[in-house]
């Protein structure tokens, strides 16, 4: 995972700025005792530090901060954040939640689910930016719109609404755009995309309809639909949808126009012979231009979020003269009507689609006649997905007489028994999280212990027969075979066939503290 940001509030923006106005004395010194280094060759030396502290002194006072010349003091400036650094920050975070919340890799998908609650808040805050995230885009649409068209007409911008969301403008970020207001007059999706110069044409009656297409299609293989119960079968889907196109020409009264080329365009989805409320695609004149060049596109039909607020500013690299042109011309086509049928993943274009796990293959034992028991593992490269060898453990050792018969006369007559296996158990705040099971190594396999100990928590003392007493870890005295763990409220086993600690087979397991028989560490699959 390359990327590890935290998940800051939304109000971090604001935040920042009032840290940055409260150590507006201290910045120089602590910059410096940042950037000057006598050893290091990769920072700056004092002059240096100097020069470079105060350039970034100046840039953050010219963006967050202003100078009030009658109280002849510093002030936060509210609007100094441009909300394209808002709009970047807040795509990177919904990436990184994107990042958290995929399953392609699998170790870090069962740590997150192994904290309890984590992946549910998660999934929560994911809405909130994605909500934020739609928000600020409708803004940079806007602000784009009115870079690319034109201010709005000063009938939008003297509303209540726009001046609520917008005291300096499209392009400074203020707090009011993260929340949705309760009053009906104050919700940011009200506020219209307009162009002056067809509102005054609407106004003096010189706006004209001059042009209209329709078209509609239907295919009734248009679509195959895979049968979710069997492979091999498959259905054809019915695909019915069309567009109608309007063009607009501004024609003053008992003026004869000096070219036919429109000047205000609309596009509407037809879905199954419906024509839609709102248009899919809006064109509009460049300034100075005299042909349509510059598009509004919503991606989104009828019925789905984010219908009706454009999701795009597009400019074309060619002028549409006629409603024709959309038919005629492949890149128009292309982009104005056969793109507002697929809406994109997603209110971020750029966001990864999130990737379900891969199945894994599953292997099955063949059983006899009347025998029920089936072991059912997943084969791979397995481990514990969490950290857990810092965790409070106990330790058990586990030995007994052997199970064969010459074992169990040696028990008998001499009183010696044979390691079994030994045990260690961590436990969390909730309890028990992993129980590893270990077996003995071939050298201290044998059936002549007479006693054995347990010291602190990792120091194991045996006494052989015939032998000084030894001691050692765990490790010293076995190999780990098998290990137990439990993760968002389920168990799971690990199995290491060759007893070398790397595990090559996982299963999901009944609760074994509730099991009254326990397996022991040299038993399993």
């Amino acid at each position: 995972m390359e990327r590890r940001r935290q998940f800051a509030p939304f109000a971090i923006a604001t935040v920042a700025m009032l840290f940055l106005a409260s150590c507006v004395t201290p910045f120089g010194v602590a910059c410096r005792d940042i950037a000057v280094s006598p050893t290091d060759e990769f920072k700056y030396a004092d002059r240096q530090a100097d020069i470079a502290c105060e350039r970034a002194q100046l840039y953050a006072f010219d963006r967050l901060t202003l100078y009030d010349k009658e109280k002849k003091q510093w002030e936060v400036n509210p609007y100094g954040i441009p909300i394209k650094d808002v709009v970047t920050i807040l795509k990177n975070q919904a990436a990184d939640i994107d990042n958290f919340l995929s399953f392609e890799q699998r170790k870090f998908a069962d740590h997150i689910d192994w904290y309890r609650g984590l992946r549910t808040g998660l999934e929560k805050q994911e809405v909130v930016t994605q909500e934020v995230l739609r928000r600020l885009l409708f803004v940079s649409v806007l602000a784009e719109f009115e870079t690319k068209v034109g201010p709005l007409p000063a009938s939008v911008r003297e509303t209540v609404t726009y001046k609520h969301f917008f005291p300096q403008g499209t392009e400074s970020y203020a707090v009011q755009l993260l929340y949705s207001g309760r009053d009906r007059d104050r919700r940011l999706e009200n506020i219209p995309f307009l162009a002056t110069y067809l509102e005054n044409a609407k106004a003096d009656g010189t706006l004209k309809l001059v042009a209209q297409v329709a078209f509609d299609s239907y295919d009734d293989f248009a679509q195959k639909v895979p049968d979710p119960r069997y492979r091999n079968e498959f259905s054809w889907q019915r695909v019915e949808r069309g567009f109608a196109a309007y063009g607009y020409k501004i024609v003053p009264a008992d003026a004869k126009p000096n070219e036919s080329a429109v000047q205000y365009l609309e596009v509407y989805r037809r879905i199954k012979g419906k024509t839609e409320s709102h248009p899919a695609v809006r064109g509009f004149l460049a300034p100075g231009g005299s042909q349509v060049s510059v598009f509004l596109i919503d991606y989104d039909q009828e019925g789905l979020v984010g219908y009706g607020t454009p999701d795009e500013v597009w400019v074309s690299g060619f002028s549409v003269a006629t409603v024709s042109d959309l038919l005629t011309n492949f890149s128009a086509r292309q982009k104005l009507i056969d793109s507002i049928y697929e809406r994109p993943e997603g209110i971020n274009r750029n966001r990864p689609q999130r990737k379900r796990p891969a199945e894994k293959p599953v292997y099955t034992a063949i059983a006899k006649m009347g025998d029920v028991h089936l072991e059912v593992w997943q084969k791979g490269d397995w481990s514990v997905p969490f950290m857990y060898t810092k965790l409070p453990v106990t330790l058990a050792v586990a030995i007994g007489p052997g199970k064969t018969e010459e074992e169990k006369r040696l028990a008998k007559e001499h009183g010696v028994s044979k390691l079994l296996g030994f045990k260690r158990t961590f436990r969390g705040e909730s309890g028990v999280v992993v129980m590893e099971y270990w077996k003995p190594k071939l050298e201290f396999s044998k059936q002549n212990v007479r006693g054995s100990s347990v010291q602190s928590s990792e120091t194991i003392r045996i006494q052989r027969k015939g032998e000084s007493e030894i001691g050692g870890d765990v490790a010293f005295f076995g190999t780990l075979h098998m290990v137990d763990y439990t993760v968002g409220g389920r168990w799971f086993r690990l199995v290491s066939e060759d007893d070398t600690g790397k595990f090559a087979k996982k299963k999901d397991i009944a609760n074994p503290m509730e099991v009254e028989s326990q397996p022991q560490p040299n038993e399993g699959p």
